[in-house]
């Protein structure tokens, strides 16, 4: 059985220098944003295109959240788990622009196998009040979060994530350690009937 412990966390919160200056509305996130040890992330504001297009920011009127990310639908953000470390993904909130309720949504993609481990598919996200959504989930390589329907309406935020160690295996015995355990064996059994 494998097991996995959390190495680090951190939190996606648009806030501070991460547009390579102040950030105005409108300004491009860099992608440099949100890597730690262990952790790359990667905005992909249009995946069809070559190169990557990073997210843009919002400082305010997606729901009740401050300081979003915003870019259009079909846009991805992934955490690539760097030196052999997993990732993990927590949670994330959804807001809406500008203060209206906007059909949105996001999956989540094991980088490891294509398997998809989460859908919200098209929900109701309210104009007043942002939509929580508690995750957790972890993968030994990365995950994909693609976000659906009219994005560039639909922000996100508080995004909660992190490294999980290599994975834990019990280490198995050499084959002389069962030898030596057999013959330890037959000799108490040969020594019991002796007495």
């Amino acid at each position: 059985a494998l097991t996995t412990a959390a190495a680090e966390a951190a939190v996606l919160d648009f806030e501070g220098v991460i547009c390579g200056g102040p950030c105005g509305n409108g300004t491009a996130i860099e992608q440099t944003y949100g890597d730690i040890a262990g952790v790359d992330v990667v905005y992909d504001g249009n995946p069809g295109q070559l190169g990557l297009e990073g997210f843009a920011f919002w400082s305010t009127a997606y729901s009740d959240l401050s300081n979003v990310a915003y870019y259009g639908g079909g846009a991805e953000l992934s955490f690539l788990g760097l030196g052999g470390s997993g990732v993990f993904l927590d949670s994330l909130d959804l807001g809406a622009w500008p203060n209206a309720d906007r059909q949105l949504g996001f999956t989540v993609t094991d980088l490891l196998n294509g398997n998809q481990l989460f859908d919200t598919g098209l929900v109701t996200v309210s104009g007043a009040i942002r939509s929580s959504f508690n995750l957790a989930l972890q993968s030994t390589v990365g995950l994909k979060v693609t976000f659906l329907g009219d994005f560039f309406n639909g922000g996100v935020d508080n995004i909660v994530y992190g490294t999980t160690e290599p994975p834990i295996s019990p280490i198995p015995l050499p084959a002389s350690a069962f030898f030596l355990i057999g013959g330890l064996a037959g000799l108490a059994a040969l020594r019991r009937r002796r007495a």
